[in-house]
């Protein structure tokens, strides 16, 4: 539960946000800098989940808006709607979501000045920006190879249907055309420090030899089954690697944002 929890003095703040830098101009250079109590406020963190609110809600008015979901009205922040009228509070929805994200930048923006300070104060600043950029630049291509793992997942799902051959053929080589991006992508993966720590060496071994072999998933009338269990495999791997190593390089630089607001106060007693 350690290794997948972040530091309680968060407040929550990064469950579903991300300390990212959005901006060159921190906030508080015209306003009094705020204090680490302040910067992970509970009024702050309601702000996060205020914004996972607004997005459910334009999911489910833009299902209205489509026709999608049959209603003769509905109720929405206290007022009642009509179908007809989804559309335009759509719009103001989706208006509230783009107001509230800015919120959120420049919060992460006060954040990042604040511990940005202190590292300078304390000698740190290059290891603040090294853990910083490690995680940054990750997180930068993190939706586009967590698309791969949704590409993968989707076009392997004919293997479990009833196709003629020709079909299941021009599928596969589909599926073969995709795999070479996502062997690269995995090969990365697997190449990053502690990344095989928790896998077994049976696993170890079968992910091995998915990115080193050209597989056969068919021949002639039936599948190969050892290879699309290999297949498979190498596809929930690279999902909990990916996440793992996300999750990990996020708490890695968290944790040193702790120690500098900890060094804050050492300094401040022998002050």
């Amino acid at each position: 539960m350690n290794k997948y929890a972040l530091d309680q003095r968060f407040n929550d703040f990064y469950d579903f946000n991300h300390p990212i830098k959005k901006g060159e101009t921190p906030i508080f250079q015209v306003q009094p800098k705020p204090t680490f109590d302040e910067l992970f406020a509970d009024n702050r963190v309601d702000i996060l989940y205020e914004l996972n609110s607004l997005k459910n809600d334009k999911y489910v008015v833009e299902a209205i808006s489509k026709g999608e979901t049959k209603l003769k009205s509905f109720d929405y922040d206290g007022l009642k709607y009509r179908p007809e009228d989804a559309s335009e509070l759509l719009q103001k929805i989706e208006d509230n979501i783009i107001a509230t994200e800015l919120k959120i930048t420049d919060y992460n923006q006060q954040i990042h000045f604040y511990f940005a300070r202190l590292a300078e104060e304390q000698g740190q600043i290059k290891e603040f920006e090294r853990r910083y950029y490690d995680f940054a630049f990750f997180d930068k291509n993190y939706e586009e190879t967590q698309a791969l793992y949704t590409d993968m997942t989707e076009n392997t799902r004919f293997v479990f249907q009833t196709l003629p051959f020709a079909d299941i053929e021009a599928k596969l080589s589909d599926l073969k055309r995709r795999e070479s991006e996502f062997k690269k992508k995995l090969e990365l993966l697997l190449g990053l420090p502690d990344s095989k720590k928790d896998l077994e060496e049976s696993l170890i071994r079968s992910l091995d030899t998915y990115v080193s072999r050209d597989l056969v998933y068919f021949n002639v009338d039936h599948y190969n089954e050892d290879h699309l269990q290999i297949l498979f495999d190498a596809i929930s791997v690279y999902k909990k690697l990916l996440d793992d190593q996300h999750f990990m390089k996020k708490k890695h630089y968290l944790d040193f944002m702790l120690t500098l607001e900890e060094g804050k106060w050492q300094r401040d007693d022998l002050s």
